[in-house]
């Protein structure tokens, strides 16, 4: 197969159910959050990669993002910030479109409301119960 550009928007989550695949066990995947990308990869029928219009929502303990390609909202709640930039055309971020673009700004407001609300704990107190967590009964 030549050598190609993809453009098909992913995540890290995807790349668990992406081994899973690769493994023969795609089945194991099933309950995880995240798309197969075998079929990108090896150039599938468009309706098995990831949705074009997926959105990608990035979750930190002051600001939250949604990313719907090629658009990027951040928002920092405690600071009443809101601001949009175009990924393509302006990948350092430098131009905020937020107030150019409201509409576009509440449709991707809306699309973080589609998604769990996940609070991190990134304090010394939330570190210590996330390794206590992860040691072994």
């Amino acid at each position: 197969m030549p050598g190609g550009l993809r453009t098909d928007p992913v995540s890290l989550v995807d790349i668990a159910p992406t081994v899973l695949a690769l493994l023969g066990a795609p089945q194991a995947h099933q309950s995880l959050d995240g798309f197969d990308l075998v079929p990108a990869l090896l150039d599938g029928p468009i309706a098995l990669r990831p949705p074009a219009n997926r959105a990608l929502v990035i979750h930190e303990e002051q600001q939250w993002s949604v990313v719907e390609w090629p658009y990027q909202l951040l928002v920092k709640p405690a600071d009443d910030l809101v601001e949009l930039y175009d990924l393509d055309r302006d990948p350092a971020l430098a131009t905020d479109l937020a107030a150019r673009e409201p509409a576009l700004v509440k449709r991707l407001r809306d699309r973080y409301g589609e998604t769990p609300v996940v609070h991190i704990d990134r304090t010394p107190d939330g570190r210590s119960w996330r390794e206590q967590q992860a040691r072994a009964p």
